[in-house]
């Protein structure tokens, strides 16, 4: 018994004792050390290293984020096998970000009773909630592919004929595609959508065989929150009150008069009415009649411009000059593609209480041609005694102030390519498009923030270079290994 122990007063055993007692101090840190860096938010545990910052927030989208005040619900669905990075990691520093935003992972699989009414979301989708409303994101909205063919953006269809030329060699250049993650925008969207007071509504008139809207441009108008619904105003008795603008896109038929006098008396309540025609269709009678109350009247003939600064090839590809205004504020040191377009001016005598603003105008070189056909050659075109001369306003707003009560506004482009994102090269016609329908939206919080583009860039290396590095890395490396091991080999044999 004395001998058991003594052996506790050995120093073996108290040797023992402290590396028991280090090792087990030792764990019981490391596990303190996980346990707080669990509570860390995600932006101080986990470093983006990659070079354009994928999985941080940028400034402006944690500026965004952040401002928020409202309690906010993110039900995020996704099991653990089927996360991607990107959405994790955007929603976690999202929630990081600001304290009245709650992140609550819901796994679809394991609780699919949670989900009931979500049934047709996918994996790694999510819905934002508040006590006023709800929106649910796709997991394929989250994404954006834009095409491209010799430097120029064209569309998912042409995108595939392209490759197929390319494929049998009818084409030289393969066309390329650009994958972008733009979670930040959709989701500041979201929070926007969900917190504030009043959703703002554009109405879309209906029944004349107006263009369909761009579907870029109601893409970025969804993205700003505003509602787009369709106006059948034959049936209507009026425009509705929660109009913040009507939208009459290329009609090619006549307004009737109970519809120009539902928009005028729309216009003198406060209300906005944006106008696009097409030189072809003409402007119908009602319409004109519309327009004229507000001081504009059409000029017939496709407008056509010898100023060799204000065309690009075809003297009908216009690129009128910009005027000062809140419309084109956006647009300044940028030019704008404004191509076949009729010409508008103020009549003889404008109505009391109302003032017309230019928006874009040619210059008093242009004119404007009657009767242009396919067969006439637009490239050497001149003007003569039958035509109108320039300039010619090819955007005009047209504000009436009445003695008492809101002003009201109409407002006319002269040519539909203003709505075509396809000839928006430079963003001019987005932004003139955005800055006139939602002068009178009424919008809270502006999202406005950069995609971030995830597809790798292609790295293309000359006949020489290749040559070259082939020779490095097939010929010089090998070689230079193997008379290492020799002379290794040779140094220790003499040994």
């Amino acid at each position: 018994m004395n001998q058991f122990k003594a052996s506790f007063t050995k120093r073996t055993f108290k040797a023992g004792a402290m590396s028991v007692t280090l090792i087990a101090v030792a764990v019981a840190v490391v596990i303190f050390i996980n346990l707080l860096a669990n509570a860390l938010p995600t932006a101080f545990t986990k470093l983006d290293v990659t070079s354009n910052k994928l999985y941080k927030l940028s400034k402006e989208g944690e500026a965004l984020i952040s401002s928020f005040d409202e309690e906010i619900t993110i039900r995020y669905l996704v099991s653990d096998a089927s996360k991607d990075d990107y959405v994790d990691e955007l929603l976690h520093r999202a929630a990081a970000a600001n304290a009245n935003i709650k992140l609550v992972t819901i796994d679809p699989v394991l609780h699919p009773e949670q989900v009931t009414n979500y049934t047709s979301l996918g994996q790694n989708s999510f819905v934002v909630a508040s006590s006023k409303r709800e929106r649910a994101v796709n997991y394929n909205d989250l994404y954006e592919t834009k095409y491209f063919f010799e430097g120029q953006e064209i569309s998912a269809e042409t995108y595939s004929q392209y490759a197929a030329y390319y494929q049998y060699g009818v084409t030289q250049s393969a066309p390329q595609s650009e994958r972008s993650f733009a979670g930040e925008t959709v989701l500041a969207s979201a929070l926007a959508y969900v917190t504030t007071d009043q959703i703002p509504v554009v109405y879309a008139l209906s029944g004349h065989g107006e263009t369909g809207m761009d579907s870029k441009l109601s893409g970025y108008l969804s993205d700003d929150n505003v509602d787009v619904r369709t106006l059948q105003l034959a049936t209507s008795d009026e425009v509705p009150a929660d109009a913040s603008a009507v939208l009459i896109i290329a009609p090619n038929s006549d307004l009737s008069e109970t519809e120009r006098d539902r928009l005028n008396a729309y216009i003198q309540a406060g209300g906005h009415v944006i106008v696009y025609t097409y030189y072809n269709y003409g402007v119908g009678d009602h319409l004109k009649d519309l327009l004229g109350a507000y001081g504009m009247e059409t000029v017939e003939g496709l407008v056509m411009e010898t100023d060799t600064t204000m065309y690009n090839g075809m003297k009908y590809s216009l690129y009128p000059r910009i005027m000062n205004h809140d419309f084109t504020k956006a647009l300044s040191g940028k030019y704008l593609f404004a191509p076949i377009a009729h010409g508008i001016k103020e009549t003889e005598a404008v109505p009391e209480h109302v003032t017309v603003e230019p928006l874009l105008e040619t210059s008093d070189k242009s004119f404007a041609r009657v009767g242009f056909g396919e067969n006439d050659d637009v490239t050497s075109i001149e003007k003569t005694d039958a035509d109108a001369a320039g300039p010619f306003l090819i955007g005009a707003s047209a504000v009436y102030t009445p003695e008492e009560g809101e002003a009201g506004r109409i407002t006319w482009y002269a040519t539909p390519y203003l709505t075509n994102t396809t000839y928006d090269d430079n963003g001019a016609i987005s932004e003139l498009f955005l800055a006139t329908v939602e002068s009178t939206c009424a919008i809270e919080t502006s999202v406005s923030l950069a995609t971030k583009k995830i597809t790798a860039e292609q790295v293309v290396a000359s006949t020489y270079d290749r040559v070259i590095w082939g020779l490095i890395l097939v010929g010089a490396i090998p070689l230079s290994v193997m008379a290492l091991g020799l002379c290794v080999w040779m140094k220790r044999r003499k040994k």
